[in-house]
């Protein structure tokens, strides 16, 4: 899970909901004045829409899930390594005390970094959800008109 994963999903939700958001305006557009036979055919094309938006809601958490467990490990181990930073300091009159306590202190720099990043990603992943949600609540309505 790279850069270009995690920024490839930020694209794919905000590409799955304009595109979806399109696909709504256009059959509540299409349903106002829309005859029988032809508001049939928008409600049927609602309902493919919203069968396939429910499963892709289902798959950006299920990806939201797991990016949270990965943050959170990732919070473990930054938590570890800055207390094995502290326990280094105590150690600074042995000899082997500064070479671990610069090693405790740069692992604790690099995993903070990885962690921000990783609160900025999920971030995006939860408010990109929470708008999923509020389409299909507008597929709901449209399909119990």
């Amino acid at each position: 899970m790279g850069w270009a994963y995690t920024r490839g999903m930020d694209k794919d939700l905000t590409t799955y909901s304009v595109t979806i958001l399109h696909q709504i305006g256009v059959i509540e557009s299409g349903l106002i004045e829309a005859k029988k036979a032809e508001r049939d055919r928008l409600l049927t094309e609602a309902k493919g829409i919203y069968y396939y938006h429910v499963t892709r809601v289902h798959d950006f958490q299920h990806e939201r899930l797991i990016h949270l467990l990965v943050t959170f490990f990732f919070a473990g181990l930054l938590l570890l390594s800055a207390a094995g930073g502290l326990v280094a300091l105590t150690l600074a009159t042995d000899p082997s005390g500064p070479a671990l306590n610069i090693l405790s202190w740069s692992l604790c720099v690099i995993l903070f970094f990885t962690e921000a990043f990783y609160i900025r990603h999920y971030f995006k992943l939860e408010n990109g959800t929470q708008k999923l949600y509020k389409l299909t609540d507008r597929l709901n309505a449209i399909l119990h008109v």
